[in-house]
């Protein structure tokens, strides 16, 4: 069965998408934040997500961040790069009511048509 509310981890995608939108932005000192500024980049320029459930991947982002060795280090830099996010993208990082790292709501913030 595939849904069309995917875009969390784990993923796979082709490199040439990855590479398009530059990757993970490396000014985020949180693990967490770039992941949302990654998806909506890639909404931004026109690839959806899709989820299926008959897929196998394995992401082990808790083990190394959350619980792990550092992390305190990681929930503490989670403040200061929603900050950047904000200064970004004129909006807050945050999963909207369509289970989307986009608002989808029409609205032009910084240059930005967010639909």
């Amino acid at each position: 069965e595939l849904t069309i509310d995917g875009g969390i981890f784990p993923f796979a995608m082709y490199k040439k998408y990855y590479m398009a939108v530059g990757g993970f932005d490396v000014m985020y000192k949180s693990p967490f934040i770039c992941d949302w500024d990654f998806f909506l980049k890639l909404d931004l320029i026109g690839l959806g997500f899709t989820r299926s459930h008959n897929a196998h991947l394995y992401h082990f982002g808790s083990t190394a961040t959350k619980n792990g060795k550092e992390g305190d280090r990681f929930k503490a830099s989670e403040n200061p790069a929603a900050q950047v996010f904000m200064y970004k993208w004129g909006i807050p990082p945050q999963l909207f009511e369509n289970h989307s790292h986009n608002p989808k709501n029409g609205l032009v913030i910084k240059g930005i048509k967010f639909e």
